[in-house]
């Protein structure tokens, strides 16, 4: 294998690391800090189970917008009573309560009030709130400083080889 060809494979793979650290780092910043809908009435939440499945895949990012009103069908996200946020279809509405389950659970969740529905899941991409997830961990930092650090100097050490030949 010539110079020339391992230096072509190196720079792609560089190339590719940079894409997917940039979509790791723009996907980690996209999701809710807080809630899941921010004060523009909508948020990106990354669905970590596969309790939604095969409506809402594990590893999705799902769009959700908040909604003047929630009906028994609609997926939705929610706030737990437990704090945490959870992405299930609506099954039931109760006096000012909402009861979720998941499509995949044989049992629905415990009520919630109607105020910690956060919004709508509208829309989603497979896969991409994999990386969201996986970008969260202390480890995909120090990965992703890496990969940004080797595609950045990639070129400037491509230019000191041509330039010592």
């Amino acid at each position: 294998m010539s110079d020339r060809s391992l230096g072509k494979r190196v720079g792609k793979a560089a190339t590719v690391a940079a894409v997917a650290a940039t979509v790791a780092v723009a996907a980690l910043l996209a999701l809710p800090k807080g809630g899941a809908v921010g004060p523009a009435g909508f948020g990106l939440v990354a669905i970590a189970s596969g309790s939604m499945e095969p409506a809402l895949p594990a590893g999705a990012l799902a769009l959700v917008v908040a909604q003047e009103t929630y009906g028994v069908g609609e997926v939705v996200t929610y706030r737990s009573a437990q704090g945490a946020l959870v992405t299930h279809r609506i099954v039931a509405m109760e006096d000012k309560d909402v009861v979720a389950q998941g499509d995949a659970d044989n049992v629905a969740d415990d009520p919630v009030p109607l105020g910690a529905v956060e919004g709508k899941v509208v829309a989603f991409v497979p896969g991409v709130g994999s990386v969201a997830l996986w970008a969260k961990r202390p480890y995909a930092v120090l990965v992703l400083v890496a990969a940004a650090a080797a595609f950045l100097a990639f070129p400037v050490l491509r230019r000191k080889e041509k330039a010592g030949r």
